[in-house]
């Protein structure tokens, strides 16, 4: 079900409050208002459920203790950076079922989606929307 479009960045607000503790810290940038009038609702929806898995494999699986959102708008694309500082990826993780769906709803919303370790350890993802 689709929520109002106003309610977006609230329920991406929501979300991160959700995976936030003690333990793990979640830093957002560029987390306003532009978000709720430049992105049609279906494009919002993905959005949320890709951030979504992300947060919960970070949850399950990285033992993270930082997290970074950043919400970057280029001139014709969304661009949201997802980096952690967790153990990163062993090769059976890089594939999940979850991470495949992310990678499949994201290219349904002519969106683009980039998951994996980075060299300093730690997962990162790309995902890459086109504005309305």
């Amino acid at each position: 079900v689709s929520a109002n479009p106003m309610d977006f960045v609230e329920r991406l607000e929501e979300l991160i409050h959700a995976f936030s503790s003690p333990e793990t810290k979640i830093i957002t940038a560029g987390l306003d208002d532009k978000l709720n009038t430049n992105l049609s609702v279906p494009v919002k929806d993905e959005i949320v459920l890709a951030i979504q898995e992300l947060l919960v494999n970070m949850n399950k699986y990285s033992g993270a203790s930082q997290v970074v959102l950043r919400f970057i708008f280029q001139e014709n694309e969304l661009e949201i950076r997802y980096r952690d500082n967790g153990v990163g990826l062993s090769g059976d993780k890089k594939d999940g079922i979850g991470i495949r769906n992310t990678e499949s709803r994201i290219a349904a919303i002519n969106g683009h989606f980039i998951f994996g370790n980075h060299g300093s350890g730690g997962v990162q993802a790309l995902i890459k929307v086109p504005l309305t």
